[in-house]
């Protein structure tokens, strides 16, 4: 009888006492094992806004400021949107008052740029936005929109530049209509988007000057 029951106070040590050591072990809760489980994005975003900066810097200055960064034309590649601002200048519902900007994806094994604006605005394949070049007027400066609400069918949902023309005390060009960009799939390049927002207005390769700089005494 000793025996027996020696071999039962062995078995219960072996079995009982190890499963209650796992009962006071701490449970996640649901939301906190799929939080554990959920991939980390941080660190992801934060590498990923710092080579945005980087870029920015390299190609507009150590004043160039990121106004967006990531995905922008719907591609798996990054983009940024990058501006140099007029100090001068507040943000107004026109958008921010600007001098340059740049749309540049980040490809390999540098990023290039997709559209500049500087006095006038260009793709790799044109001028945007534009009919002729009036040779007789100032530098433009624009305000820029990245979050317009719509421009014709387009909703807020589609990523769409609007930029509008500044005089030079900073006002709102009234003369003149704001131009929006968007990314054409067909051509794969930023284009200008047509009013009604439903298509996209091919660049000019190579337009015309009017009132040149030699004839104006």
């Amino acid at each position: 009888m000793a025996k027996s029951r020696m071999l039962r106070l062995l078995i219960f040590l072996t079995l009982v006492l190890p499963l209650s050591s796992c009962s006071r072990q701490k449970v996640d809760s649901p939301e906190e094992a799929r939080q554990a489980a959920a991939p980390r994005k941080d660190s992801t975003a934060g590498a990923d806004n710092a080579s945005c900066l980087e870029a920015a810097q390299k190609a507009l200055g150590p004043k160039a400021e990121v106004l967006k960064c990531g995905h922008l034309g719907g591609g798996d590649y990054l983009e940024t949107v990058a501006a140099t601002r007029i100090p001068y200048l507040k943000d107004d519902k026109h958008g921010i008052p600007i001098s340059k900007l740049v749309v540049l994806r980040r490809g390999i094994p540098q990023w290039v740029t997709e559209l500049k604006v500087e006095n006038e605005i260009t793709n790799p394949s044109g001028y945007v936005g534009i009919d002729f070049i009036d040779d007789s007027t100032p530098v433009s400066h624009y305000r820029v929109d990245l979050s317009p609400a719509f421009w014709g069918s387009r909703g807020a949902d589609e990523f769409t530049i609007v930029l509008t023309y500044m005089t030079q005390s900073g006002n709102v060009d009234e003369e003149e209509l704001p131009i929006a960009i968007g990314w054409n799939r067909a051509v794969g390049r930023f284009q200008e988007i047509a009013p009604n927002g439903e298509e996209f207005v091919p660049e000019v390769k190579v337009p015309k000057h009017i009132h040149s700089r030699s004839n104006i005494p």
